[in-house]
């Protein structure tokens, strides 16, 4: 019988043996290709703000955050805004390192998923520069280290009126932090051979230096605090019937919970002319009572993303929209959240009092919290609104069936149906924000006072002095 050697990683459809040691060895290599994958990996993950390798690079940079999650408490009219503050540490891999430039950037990148132009950058994309600062002290020119790591303060306050960060079917929103730091060109001489004695000093291509890149994404959201009038009554009149429907619910709303909801129906119930009998005729008359009976009711919340995509300066593009001051807009409608309800209210069928009353709680859908950062379909986002051509709303509409009946007063628990039956729509704006839970706005954390520092415990002088 022949004997193969046969290759562990390539697959055969013909019936091969070989050796044990030839199998051992197979299973060795692939054990050991696993291993070298696994601690690649983990390396990779232990260090997920560092952009550059040693290696190729004298310099490499590492952002630690210090502040709280930047959160705008508030309105964006009212709001303070949030502070961001961290330390960018900074690694020198030579002996002497001299930085010409270490400047650090914070922008607000706009991405338009259905722009102007499908194959232009500049129509998907905008760029805003909030801020851009120097890490190196005024009036130096370089900054000369040694090796090891120097830590640098970098801070920025975002304005109440930012939108916060989000991620549309249409649009996105990001912030995103970026700091790069440039190593001066280390001027070395020519060789002796080729040296001359006018030649100057010149750079040699191995000794070019490589810049340290930093690019940090930071996630801006917004709370706003609820009041303690946080519920809104909203009347809504059902012409041509006098039917008036009175709702009570909450102007803010969270994505994880319930929306506690009121519901009154007023006017459902009246008196008309009594049946008047020829006089000759001995049957009395009979007053009647029309009124209407809620049978059931839907209720959804949806989501309008709205998207006005802007054209580049290119004159191609602005002539699809007419001019810079136009744009492509966009609409999408999402239902975030439904449901139905048929039982559960009280019916008062008293003549022009009566009513019928609802109270309960309307669940939200786990399936639309955001999972995915860059979702084929719109997840649950908060109002937000930007100048940049985005604006995220919210509505709950509920749709009540009602049926005509009329009754007599002698048997009112008796009615009979007239055959006439609408369907009672209306809609209330609401806001979708997080939870604040137990955080401040940063302006309204006050340092510690000297009355609220507790006593501190007795000095080491005074315990010898006891124990003598």
């Amino acid at each position: 019988m022949s004997r193969y050697s046969v290759d562990p990683f390539k697959r055969s459809t013909t019936s091969l043996s070989s050796t044990d040691s030839d199998t051992a060895g197979g299973m060795d290599v692939v054990k050991k290709t696993g291993l070298s994958l696994a601690r690649k990996a983990k390396h990779h993950h232990q260090h997920p703000h560092q952009q550059e390798d040693p290696k190729h690079s004298s310099l490499a940079l590492k952002l630690f955050v210090e502040s709280p999650p930047l959160v705008s408490y508030g309105a964006p009219e009212q709001s303070t805004g949030a502070l961001f503050s961290g330390q960018i540490e900074l690694t020198v891999y030579d002996e002497l390192v001299e930085i010409e430039s270490f400047d650090v950037t914070v922008e607000s990148v706009t991405e338009f998923k259905k722009p102007v132009s499908s194959h232009c950058k500049e129509c998907a994309t905008k760029v805003e520069e909030l801020t851009k600062f120097s890490l190196i002290p005024e009036g130096h020119s370089s900054l000369k280290l040694a090796r090891g790591k120097h830590s640098f303060p970098a801070s920025y306050l975002f304005a109440g009126y930012l939108p916060t960060t989000c991620r549309t079917s249409l649009c996105s929103i990001i912030y995103r932090l970026t700091a790069i730091a440039v190593p001066k060109p280390s001027l070395v001489p020519p060789p002796s051979k080729a040296r001359s004695p006018t030649s100057s000093p010149t750079l040699q291509p191995s000794l070019r230096p490589v810049p340290a890149t930093l690019s940090h994404e930071l996630h801006l959201s917004r709370a706003i605090l609820p009041t303690a009038t946080n519920s809104h009554l909203s009347v809504r009149v059902f012409p041509p019937t006098a039917l008036t429907a009175r709702i009570t619910h909450p102007t803010i709303i969270y994505p994880i919970g319930s929306i506690p909801i009121s519901l009154t129906l007023t006017k459902i119930s009246t008196l008309t002319n009594p049946l008047r009998a020829p006089a000759s005729s001995l049957v009395p008359t009979v007053p009647i009572h029309l009124r209407w009976r809620l049978r059931k009711f839907f209720w959804r919340l949806e989501q309008t993303v709205r998207s006005t995509s802007p054209p580049c300066p290119k004159p191609e593009h602005l002539a699809k929209v007419g001019g810079p001051a136009n744009g492509l807009q966009h609409d999408t409608v999402t239902i975030l959240s439904k449901g139905e309800v048929s039982t559960g209210w009280k019916s008062d069928f008293t003549p022009d009092t009566g009513t019928i009353d609802w109270e309960g709680e309307f669940p939200l859908s786990p399936a639309h919290l955001p999972r995915d950062p860059h979702p084929h379909k719109d997840t649950i986002t908060c109002t937000n609104a930007s100048p940049a051509g985005l604006q995220i709303t919210h509505r709950l509409i509920l749709e009540m069936i009602v049926a005509e009946e009329w009754a007599t007063a002698k048997r009112p628990n008796h009615p009979t149906p007239t055959g006439a039956a609408r369907i009672l729509r209306t809609s209330v704006d609401v806001k979708v924000t997080e939870r604040a839970g137990l955080g401040v706005s940063w302006d309204e954390e006050a340092p510690p006072i000297y009355q609220d520092v507790p006593a501190s415990p007795p000095g080491r002088w005074k315990q010898r002095s006891r124990r003598r």
